[in-house]
């Protein structure tokens, strides 16, 4: 079945927008980059930022990469931070970010992903006949993935 991504996750635009303004610090900190889960270091939280919970999906403005964060992080507002709009099994997150993932080609620099555009989006995702989300096909999909075993290290 085909949702409205809004009635899946709840959409929030990152905080900030300089790195350079920010010391070191002990907060994992996600941006626009494509690699390394989203993740551009350590910095101290800026006083109006939020710490975003582990399990959120974060999106990329630019490029539209989705992925799910495993540990608490604060985010530039290059970042589209999605959780759940109700209690959704880890695996269900990772299967939604992998259906983002193949959406992605409707971004760029030039064309980018900002709330607004992104909140048109529908995901495709597996349903039970009740038309409830059938999040043990997801999570069989999922569990069955080369690195599974590190995301449930992460778990513990």
């Amino acid at each position: 079945k085909t949702f409205p991504i809004t009635e899946v996750l709840t959409i929030k635009r990152g905080d900030f927008h300089s790195l350079t303004a920010l010391g070191a610090g002990d907060n994992i900190t996600v941006s626009r980059v494509t690699s390394d889960n989203g993740v551009v270091g350590h910095y101290e939280k800026p006083d109006d930022a939020s710490i975003y919970p582990r399990w959120a999906i974060t999106v990329s403005t630019v490029g539209g990469d989705a992925f799910v964060q495993i540990e608490n992080f604060i985010a530039t507002d290059n970042i589209l931070i999605c959780l759940p709009a109700k209690p959704l099994q880890v695996t269900t997150l990772f299967f939604i970010a992998m259906m983002l993932n193949l959406q992605k080609w409707r971004y760029s620099y030039g064309r980018q992903c900002y709330k607004n555009k992104f909140s048109e989006v529908t995901l495709p995702l597996p349903v039970k006949g009740n038309k409830e989300l059938d999040e043990a096909y997801m999570k069989s999909v999922v569990e069955n993935t080369t690195y599974w075993s590190v995301i449930q290290e992460a778990m513990k």
